[in-house]
């Protein structure tokens, strides 16, 4: 079964705690999944800066999204969620250990 090809009108999903949950299949969902709003991705550990570049360049209208305890996004995807996450207002990233303070 694929979520996004039969969702294109998902706004809000929660796959936290799914640590099989891949940047293909967040690749594929963000494709499908174009109006999403709200993301929660809670310790989704195989979840890269690959996957989030997906997200944010296809999720326009994302407004809220959890990353917290995904620990392979880095200060790179970060850098492209704050130049592309235009509708961002709710960010979560406690636990993101590859994150550094510059």
């Amino acid at each position: 079964f694929n979520l996004a090809a039969h969702s294109h009108l998902l706004t809000s999903l929660q796959i936290g705690k799914c640590p099989q949950i891949s940047d293909e299949g967040i690749g594929e969902l963000s494709d499908g999944c174009v109006l999403l709003s709200e993301l929660d991705l809670y310790s989704c550990e195989k979840i890269t800066d690959f996957a989030l570049t997906k997200i944010v360049n296809r999720c326009e209208g994302l407004r809220s999204l959890n990353l917290s305890h995904c620990y392979q996004i880095s200060d790179i995807g970060l850098v492209n969620l704050a130049e592309k996450g235009k509708a961002l207002q709710s960010l979560r990233l406690c636990g993101c250990d590859m994150l550094t303070e510059e």
